[in-house]
């Protein structure tokens, strides 16, 4: 936006960079037509926030359209075929809205009264503890042969790789978007 074109001087000369600054933000480019639109919304045209190519409206727009795309291309499935994790967006249980499962979902919708349209199903991904990416993060700043110095590789590893059998039991959860269980939940209505 109000793009100025930067100069330097050389030898008491002003010399064309070939670069322009964006009136607004201070970015730099390389040509007038993009530093002219960089504070605008690349949808509407409408001034932006800085970080951000949408204005507020087109960014929800845009989230709604992104979110719309991913119910139709995922595969729907009913409550009787899932008994995992699930993720959604409609309620927030202090866990970011991840539930062990269905029921626990469904009891926190109905505790809460809200509505429930579909919730995504949730791979699991097991605690790991990398021991090579440990042991790279912890040479890193070494010199070049430390690695070849250590001693107790094989002690080590096998001692992690019992700690991360033993600790499998722990996992994080993941919003798997190409699977939704459909469940049109609406809480009942409690007469007060």
């Amino acid at each position: 936006m109000n793009a100025k074109e930067m100069f330097y001087l050389m030898e008491d000369v002003y010399i064309n960079a070939g670069i322009w600054i964006c009136g607004e933000c201070k970015c730099l480019f390389r040509e007038k037509a993009v530093a002219d639109s960089c504070c605008l919304c690349t949808r509407c045209g409408k001034q932006r926030e800085n970080g951000y190519i949408f204005c507020e409206e087109c960014n929800i727009k845009h989230r709604e359209d992104v979110e719309k795309t991913k119910l139709e291309k995922a595969e729907k499935i009913g409550i009787e075929d899932w008994d995992g994790p699930v993720w959604t967006d409609f309620a927030s249980n202090g866990n970011d809205g991840y539930f062990g499962d269905l029921g626990e979902l469904l009891e926190f919708a109905e505790d809460e009264g809200i509505e429930i349209p579909y919730a995504y199903t949730c791979g699991k991904d097991p605690f790991n503890l990398d021991l090579e990416r440990a042991l790279e993060n912890s040479l890193e700043e070494m010199w070049d042969e430390a690695e070849e110095h250590l001693v107790g590789y094989d002690e080590l590893k096998t001692a992690v790789d019992k700690f991360n059998k033993d600790n499998s039991h722990i996992e994080g959860w993941f919003p798997n978007c190409h699977k939704i269980v459909i469940l049109n939940f609406k809480p009942e209505r409690k007469d007060d």
